[in-house]
C-alpha cells in the first residue's frame, strides 16, 4: 500500500514497519503476518477517511453506512485481539473520532454515565447488564438505566 491508495482528502494509514518503536522501546512486528499487518493498514485508513468526513466536512456525510463502519470497526479490534502488537496509540479503537465541540455551557450529569458502548445483540445488551451489575455493585433489577436506539439516514456513520 502507498500514499496514494488512501482516499482523496485523508490522511494515509500509519505506516507499519517491521521495528518500530513506542514508548517501551523498539517492537518487532516480523512475527505479525503480513496480510495481518497490510489488513491493519487498510482499516485504519478507511475508519479515518469514514471520521474525517462524518466529524469535518462540511456536509458531515460519512462514505460509509453506520453497518459497514461498526463492521470495520469490529474488524480492527478483532485484528488487535489477535496481534496486540498493531494496538497502537494512533488507531482508531484508541482514540475519539472528531473534536469537542465548545459552543455548549457546560451542563452536569444528575447521575454518573457508566457506558457510552454499542451493541448489536440482546446477548450483548445482557453482557453490557452484567458488566455494569460488576461495575456499580447494584443488582439489576435496581440498576436505573435508559438505552437509546441510534437512528440515521444512509451513509451516517460514526
Amino acid at each position: 500500500m502507498t500514499d496514494t491508495d488512501a482516499p482523496r482528502g485523508s490522511a494515509p494509514a500509519p505506516a507499519l514497519s517491521s521495528a518500530r518503536s513506542d514508548q517501551r522501546g523498539p517492537v518487532d512486528l516480523s512475527a505479525i503476518p503480513t496480510a495481518a499487518r497490510e489488513r491493519w493498514s487498510e482499516l485504519v485508513r478507511d475508519i479515518e477517511a469514514a471520521r474525517d468526513a462524518y466529524y469535518n466536512a462540511i456536509d458531515a456525510e460519512s462514505p460509509l453506512s453506520d453497518a459497514d463502519y461498526d463492521l470495520l470497526y469490529r474488524e480492527l479490534e478483532g485484528l488487535e485481539a489477535a496481534h496486540p502488537l498493531l494496538a497502537r496509540a494512533g488507531s482508531p479503537t484508541r482514540s475519539v473520532g472528531g473534536r469537542a465541540v465548545t459552543d455548549f455551557a457546560p451542563a452536569p450529569h444528575h447521575e454518573r454515565m457508566y457506558s457510552l458502548q454499542d451493541v448489536f445483540s440482546l446477548d450483548e445488551v445482557q453482557e453490557w447488564a452484567e458488566r455494569m451489575v460488576a461495575e456499580t455493585g447494584v443488582g439489576d433489577d435496581e440498576l436505573a438505566m435508559t438505552a437509546e436506539v441510534k437512528i440515521d439516514g444512509p451513509g451516517r456513520s460514526p
